[in-house]
This record gives structure tokens, sequence and C-alpha cells, in this order.
């Protein structure tokens, strides 16, 4: 079996802007989200809206997906996806 060289501890960026116009998730400034042990029944109002982040998240995880190469950094991902869901009015969740 290969010899693996030992991880190292890497440095966190900084935490990326997110424009004061677009709404904060309820997660955003909690330290824990209260879980409902009931199934929530949706309105088709917000299904939609489900609908249009999912399309924002998948465009976000494309353009991120284009950039992967070897020496491109996990920070330069997170930028890319980022950037994409900013552009897009959403917030940027983790993916």
């Amino acid at each position: 079996m290969p010899v693996r060289t030992a991880l190292r501890a890497g440095v966190v960026a900084p935490t990326l802007p997110v424009p004061k116009a677009i709404e904060r998730p309820e997660y955003a400034w909690k330290a824990t989200v209260q879980e409902g042990s009931e199934p929530w029944v949706q309105t088709p109002e917000v299904i939609e809206k489900m609908r249009v982040a999912g399309r924002i998240a998948a465009g976000a995880l494309a353009e991120a997906g284009k950039a992967v190469a070897p020496g491109v950094t996990t920070d330069e991902l997170d930028r890319i996806a980022h950037e994409y869901m900013v552009d897009h009015g959403a917030y940027p969740s983790t993916l």
C-alpha cells in the first residue's frame, strides 16, 4: 500500500459578502434551527419558489463545475458558486 503524507491544517477563507437586498434564511442568524416532527405541506406558490431555487442552485453548481481543474482551489469554486447565487438574487447557501 502506498504511503500517504499526513493532512495539514489549512486556512479558512473569509466569509464572502452577501448584498443586503438578498433575504436571509432563518439559519443565517441562528446557531440552531428548530425542526418540526410533522411534514410540511407546501402551497403551490412555495413549490414554485422551490423550483426556482433548485434551478439557481443547479446553475451555480454547473458554473463551479466548469472551473474544476487541477490547481483550482475549493475557495475559487466557492467564489464562483457564491457570485452566481448572488447575481441571481439568491442567498448563497452550502451546496
